[in-house]
């Protein structure tokens, strides 16, 4: 250690100026090679977030959004004033089921296999939807008879408890 500073202070002012500037131009060197490689990693990180996450989130709020308009035909289904009315009615349960569906299986494609935590989210949401749609069938036959009052009450009771599960 002494010997360092021995060496320091008896090099001439032109050889310090060299090492002090070769020592900032080093630590800059390597503070931007780190910069880089840690840019990468969060973009990396990003891409990730971006690409998966968002779009489960995006393809959750989708999802809402269509099981709510779905149960919205249903009312509108029993509460028709004729039979055109239902028919539209029930050409758009037809379509929103099956865009419920697709929007489930883009979620699924977006789920990394490993992550088990977005399977069982898959697994659950799968399984309320298919429990939604038993329902649904149950909320057809009794519309099918006529028993509008029945089927707004399943609807209300039932139905409202597994929408919001």
């Amino acid at each position: 250690m002494i010997e360092m500073n021995n060496l320091i202070k008896n090099m001439k002012i032109r050889k310090k100026l060299i090492l002090m500037t070769s020592m900032s131009i080093l630590g800059m060197l390597i503070i931007g090679i780190l910069s880089f490689v840690l840019m990468g990693r969060m973009n990396d990180t990003t891409r990730v977030i971006t690409s998966t996450w968002l779009a489960g989130v995006n393809g959750s709020r989708q999802s809402d959004t269509e099981v709510s308009d779905f149960r919205l035909y249903q009312k509108t289904y029993v509460t028709a004033e004729n039979q055109a009315a239902q028919a539209n009615s029930l050409s758009e349960l037809e379509r929103l089921s099956n865009e419920i569906e697709s929007t489930v299986d883009t979620y699924m494609a977006s789920v990394d296999p490993a992550d088990t935590e977005g399977l069982a989210i898959y697994d659950e949401v799968k399984t309320s939807w298919n429990a939604y749609l038993t329902l649904h069938g149950q909320f057809m036959q009794l519309a099918d008879r006529g028993d509008f009052d029945g089927a707004i009450e399943l609807l209300d009771n039932e139905g409202l408890t597994s929408y919001e599960a």
